[in-house]
């Protein structure tokens, strides 16, 4: 934060919380857009330094462009622009002097040498933030690449509370590693040859980040169940031993 404070790219915002609280209900109130109004974005560095050295609480927020775009290059979905103004100044650093996510994600991605970023294409409305961040440092930035959520059978992003379960859930209910494995490695990818019943080895030789779907996939349990029911048909009975012998354990 102080180094984009050197650089001008961010700046020291005094405004208190019963403020931004009164200001987001007045917004609300209107119909408008929720998002602070940059009160303190023209103070000069003099007045910013002699307040901080006062110890008057400060926050540190970006300065996102008030005009045109913000593009990036999404490696499944293209070019994905974003209008500045529809993006607040962000806050980087808060009044108790840690980093939020954002500042965070960013400087640990680069300090790790991070090249690809990979996650769900929930984080998309974030990128372009975090594009904002990279070029403010001066940073190359990764190549993102958003991933299709998997959605419930009724519709939506799949969670706990639309029936997801976990891992050891699967185990418990039968299912053997290699048949979960297979299902899932093929919800939004699929090789170039449409195969479905694939060993580990083969899906990892076959992969192509180019072939995962932009499309979100259905969890389709039934799907699963023939997975797993083929998976068994074709494994040596003798491997099967431990899985049905913890079965029965349980």
């Amino acid at each position: 934060a102080d180094e984009l404070l050197a650089k001008g790219a961010a700046y020291r915002c005094f405004c208190s919380q019963e403020r931004l609280e009164k200001l987001r209900e007045e917004q609300l109130a209107e119909g408008a857009a929720t998002g602070y109004d940059r009160r303190c974005r023209e103070l000069s560095v003099e007045e910013s330094d002699r307040r901080a050295a006062a110890g008057e609480p400060f926050v540190v927020r970006l300065k996102v462009p008030d005009e045109g775009e913000t593009v990036f290059e999404d490696y499944l979905r293209g070019s994905i622009a974003t209008p500045n103004a529809t993006l607040d100044d962000m806050v980087l650093m808060k009044r108790d002097g840690f980093p939020t996510y954002h500042l965070a994600n960013v400087v640990d991605d680069h300090e790790m040498q991070i090249t690809h970023v990979m996650r769900g294409d929930e984080w998309i409305p974030s990128t372009s933030r975090h594009l904002l961040l990279y070029r403010a440092f001066g940073w190359e930035p990764p190549q993102f690449v958003h991933l299709p959520v998997i959605l419930s059978p009724s519709g939506g992003k799949l969670s706990k509370r639309k029936g997801a379960a976990s891992v050891g859930d699967f185990r418990e209910l039968g299912y053997l590693p290699e048949a979960l494995f297979n299902f899932l490695a093929l919800l939004g990818w699929s090789p170039d040859d449409d195969r479905e019943l694939m060993s580990r080895e083969e899906m990892i030789s076959s992969f192509q980040l180019e072939r995962v779907l932009s499309k979100s996939a259905v969890f389709d349990e039934a799907k699963l169940k023939w997975f797993n029911h083929e998976t068994i048909q074709l494994m040596e009975p003798l491997l099967l031993v431990p899985h049905f012998r913890a079965a029965f354990a349980a």
